[in-house]
């Protein structure tokens, strides 16, 4: 009998000893095994062992009727062989419905692809598309003798999948080892550390730091950010422009200098979301507008990105957008790479942008290695990044028809099959109507999952607070669409005492304990500034015991009333004392000792508490605890802030005004600090409902979705607009513009502004999928709104698109 390598797909009419004593060795040798019979199966079901293996899934079996054709046949598949077609048909048919552990054809043939295909793997929500990847690489681990791990590149699209790859990949082959005691498997552990996994922007940077030096790229590239210098260059070439063109800035004098700045910088961010390199800047087309703004623009955009260009070079640091920009050079030197790729895995393939996609046409054709691409156009939501949802065709582009293998996953082992039926008409209706939400029968997922729960129900401003609560404690997750929805959310939850987490990156520099201890600075800095001690008053740090009607009835224009008030509060001595203190006491053991005295922490869990006093209808431990787990969160971030500030201080004089500016650009531009991991924390969030942007809950799902906020436009005419067009030779770009009391549009966003709205609206579309799709159990819906001119501009009206009629009394959440 051939040895088999990887697997084993088994059919046999009668299951006897010596086949089970077979499949027991291969079992136990790393050989994954699929049993279809025709026997009866009462023995192995009862079997501890067969039942282990089953679910770590190295052994599954299946029941198949009885079939003439196939009496006292035995007959094996060898490592994704399959050399009798209708045999395998046959099985397939009938062991893909048998529930949860139903035979799953698309993963085995996705696993077990020819190696020398490129693989375009189409995967579905929930349909297990992390663990394929993985089963696909140990596929070509165990069958190819010369594949290494250090041969292979895994991208992903954020650094959290990429450190969820590498603990799949890990456990994977620990359960081989455990199962084996193969001294192999160690070896393969310690080998995969090899592996680079990681984000497009990590892979770009070790590639560019081995292979770039013949570009004189530094062999250590140092990433920073430039933001603040930026602005003062944009600055800078706006007043030599004003100087040049004296006539044509007559039309911008009047607008303030941060409007102009803050609008050019808009449009260099939408072209360093597209990786635009930087020779194309000079040649793109800014159209024209009448009053001769893209002349201010294209001048003040080049030579702004020439001068910053020169000062990275020069000291050697770059920008993160700059490692997808340099892959251009090195693809148009056509260098040779010291490393050869035997396979590059892209996971999320439908969130890259064109110029990622070019340098893997580059990487295949110069590299000869094969592609593994996962994604699914229907969750593409990444486009404000420049993704582009077309990218599966452009890559096809470039690639042999004949090397190209498009596989679908559509099994979804995540929700409900009551919840999928739910969804299912709305996909379908979407998908008739939105071209770039291609949803058709080959996309349909198919539920494993077959609980009894109570799929989709509608909510309203009414009964949200109560349905909250009664999630309070379950694996619940609030998705919106923007953090400021985050932020305004976990504040309501907070008014109604219902415990909240919002989840959002970035924003610790936002968060209250930084607020309010910028508001402390800011009291030390003014302090005859009655907003700035009313601040401090109502703060963490204050008594709050100046009431607002107080102050309003005692109102005058000198603010005496104020004033009066202010020396009267049972802290105003403590405070006094402060400002003594600071004239012989360091700044930051100042800062120290008032944190010490005063608890902010604990004042802000007790006024907390009060909430409970007021409210009755609370579980009183369940809130004490809430309250606990909210002074500990505000306590850390707290002294993860003194620890930032005595590293950034640590080699010079800390000063109120350096302190206090440090903190305010912080608070306003920086968006990568975040939270310092506390298990104890972390802990106590588990029976808090989770809040977050969808494109954070990207790759997560939850029992339970709730979906309160969808009366919000898709687009807003307020706002800048901003576009590339990359499809012709020259890119042109496209913008509308609010300067103050002006509004400004060029040429070209006349000419694309109907496309754009169409495409704004299919990735809303694509957006609300995602966000529907993390549900495992139930789905709570805003109350869908009429869509009458059947443009849906907001998700309210996607739903409510294809009627209300489906929205009955059943369907609607009691309170």
């Amino acid at each position: 009998m051939q040895k088999p390598s990887y697997s084993v797909l088994l059919y046999c009419f009668d299951f006897t000893t010596e086949i089970k004593r077979q499949i027991e060795n291969w079992i136990k040798d790393g050989i994954k095994v699929y049993l279809f019979t025709a026997d009866v199966l009462d023995d192995i079901e009862a079997n501890k062992d067969w039942v282990a293996w089953r679910k770590a899934y190295f052994l599954q079996w299946f029941a198949v009727p009885y079939r003439t054709e196939y009496v006292d046949r035995t007959h094996f598949f060898f490592d994704g062989h399959i050399d009798e077609e209708d045999l395998y048909r046959y099985l397939v048919s009938e062991a893909e419905d048998q529930g949860f552990y139903s035979f799953n054809p698309e993963q085995y043939q996705v696993e077990h692809a020819n190696s020398g295909d490129h693989l375009f793997v189409m995967a579905g929500a929930g349909t297990g598309k992390t663990t394929v990847m993985v089963q696909r690489m140990l596929f070509l681990k165990h069958t190819l003798a010369d594949f290494s791990f250090d041969s292979v590149a895994m991208i992903t699209f954020t650094n959290e999948a990429a450190t969820l790859m590498r603990i799949r990949l890990q456990k994977r082959l620990r359960e081989y080892y455990q199962l084996t005691n193969k001294r192999v498997y160690l070896h393969w552990l310690r080998e995969m550390t090899d592996i680079q996994i990681s984000t497009f922007h990590s892979f770009a940077k070790k590639l560019l730091e081995r292979e770039g030096r013949e570009l004189h790229f530094p062999s250590h590239i140092q990433i920073r950010n430039y933001i603040e210098m930026r602005k003062r260059l944009i600055g800078k070439w706006i007043d030599r422009f004003a100087t040049q063109e004296e006539e044509i800035f007559k039309s911008f004098e009047a607008i303030p200098h941060y409007l102009l700045i803050r609008s050019i910088v808009t449009v260099i961010q939408e072209l360093e979301n597209n990786s635009l390199h930087d020779s194309m800047f000079s040649v793109a087309d800014f159209g024209v507008d009448e009053k001769h703004f893209h002349q201010l623009l294209q001048y003040v955009v080049v030579h702004s990105m020439q001068e910053l260009a020169a000062y990275k070079q020069e000291r050697g640091e770059w920008e993160v957008n700059d490692l997808i920009r340099n892959l251009y050079e090195m693809q148009s030197a056509d260098l040779p790479l010291k490393k050869q790729y035997h396979t590059i895995f892209v996971d999320e393939f439908q969130d890259t942008d064109y110029m990622q996609v070019q340098f893997l046409q580059w990487l295949e054709q110069t590299n000869h290695c094969r592609l593994f691409i996962v994604g699914d156009i229907k969750q593409s939501i990444y486009r404000f990044r420049g993704a582009d949802y077309t990218a599966f065709e452009q890559l096809k582009i470039s690639l042999s028809p004949k090397r190209i293998r498009e596989l679908y996953l559509t099994k979804n082992y995540r929700s409900t099959s009551k919840l999928l039926g739910d969804m299912e008409p709305y996909f379908e209706f979407w998908g008739e109507r939105v071209s770039a939400f291609p949803y058709s029968k080959k996309d349909a997922l198919t539920p494993m999952t077959d609980e009894d729960t109570i799929g989709v129900q509608y909510l309203n401003d009414l009964n949200l607070r109560q349905n909250l609560r009664k999630l309070e404690g379950k694996d619940a997750a609030i998705l919106v669409r923007s953090n400021r929805d985050v932020e305004w959310m976990v504040d309501q939850c907070e008014e109604w005492g219902i415990a909240c987490i919002g989840q959002t990156r970035g924003q610790f520099f936002r968060s209250r304990p930084v607020r309010e201890f910028y508001q402390l600075v800011r009291f030390l800095l003014f302090p005859r500034s009655a907003s700035t001690c009313y601040a401090l008053q109502h703060s963490s740090y204050g008594a709050q015991t100046i009431l607002p009607t107080e102050l309003m009835e005692q109102f005058s224009e000198e603010k005496d009333a104020f004033w009066r008030s202010w020396e009267k509060q049972p802290d105003y001595a403590y405070w006094q004392s402060c400002l003594q203190l600071m004239r012989r006491m360091p700044i930051i053991p100042l800062l120290e000792k008032i944190v010490t005295e005063r608890n902010p922490a604990r004042c802000f869990a007790n006024r907390y508490w009060q909430r409970f006093v007021d409210d009755q209808a609370q579980d009183e431990t369940k809130f004490h605890a809430w309250c606990e787990q909210r002074m500990y969160r505000y306590q850390s971030r707290l002294e993860q802030l003194l620890l930032l500030l005595k590293g950034k201080f640590s080699d010079s004089i800390a000063t109120l005004f350096r302190l206090e500016k440090y903190l305010r650009i912080c608070m306003t531009t920086d968006v990568t600090e975040n939270d310092l991991p506390v298990p104890e924390i972390q802990q106590s969030d588990m029976g808090a409902i989770q809040c977050m942007t969808v494109h954070k809950a990207k790759g997560q799902e939850f029992d339970h979705v709730v979906i309160p906020m969808m009366d919000g436009l898709f687009y807003v005419h307020a706002r800048p607009h901003v576009f590339l067009n990359t499809t012709e030779t020259i890119p042109k770009i496209a913008y509308k513009l609010q300067l103050d009391t002006m509004r400004i549009s060029n040429n070209h966003f006349q000419t694309y502004q109907k496309e754009e709205q169409e495409e704004l609206r299919a990735e809303e579309t694509r957006l609300l999928y995602v966000a529907m799709t993390r549900a495992r159990k139930s789905l709570l819906l805003a109350n869908p709104l009429r869509c009458l001119n059947d443009k849906p501009d907001k998700w309210g009206q996607l739903i409510g698109w294809r009627g209300l009629s489906h929205v009955s009394s059943s369907n609607l959440s009691k309170s």
